[in-house]
């Protein structure tokens, strides 16, 4: 019992340190998924944002072209807001969801590790206790000695037995 008690703990504390891992590794993963959006606002807004303003400025100020041109402008700005909340909040949400995955599997495995300990203890119970029974019975049924009273020993007639 002890040294399943012992599997079962060391077992655990795999699970554990597993756990951490597999949930360290998907932050990581995110981390770097997150980066690459980040780093695709600021691309935007560093590079392709200040070429667009310039080029916006070789228009004639109020001029038709310029102010489509302006209008391009302002809606490229509101779609690149956009897509970069809505891809950060859906990088959140899988990431999200692949943790409560790995917390789901680990209480699986911590679920069917229970199991397989509780169905060892019950068949060692069941060993402890046949055992207990197998001592018990020999007790009870060891044939006792007969006790013959012979006044003469020469009254005993020997008869031997044949194996059949």
């Amino acid at each position: 019992m002890q040294s399943l008690n012992q599997i079962a703990q060391e077992r655990l504390m795999l699970i554990e340190n597993g756990h951490f891992e597999v949930v360290e590794k998907i932050e990581k993963l995110y981390l770097g998924l997150e980066n690459e959006i980040r780093e695709g606002n600021d691309s935007f807004n560093m590079r392709q944002l200040p070429k667009m303003l310039e080029m916006l400025s070789k228009f004639e100020t109020g001029s038709v072209p310029a102010k489509l041109y302006e209008k391009s402008v302002d809606q490229q700005i509101e779609l690149n807001g956009t897509f970069f909340t809505h891809k950060l909040a859906a990088l959140h949400e899988r990431q999200k969801l692949m943790v409560m995955s790995a917390i789901q599997s680990k209480e699986q495995v911590l679920e069917q590790s229970s199991q397989i300990v509780l169905d060892r203890m019950k068949f060692l119970d069941k060993q402890l206790e046949h055992q207990q029974n197998m001592q018990c019975i020999p007790n009870q049924q060891q044939p006792q000695p007969m006790k013959l009273s012979v006044s003469n020993p020469d009254d005993i007639e020997v008869k031997s037995i044949e194996e059949t």
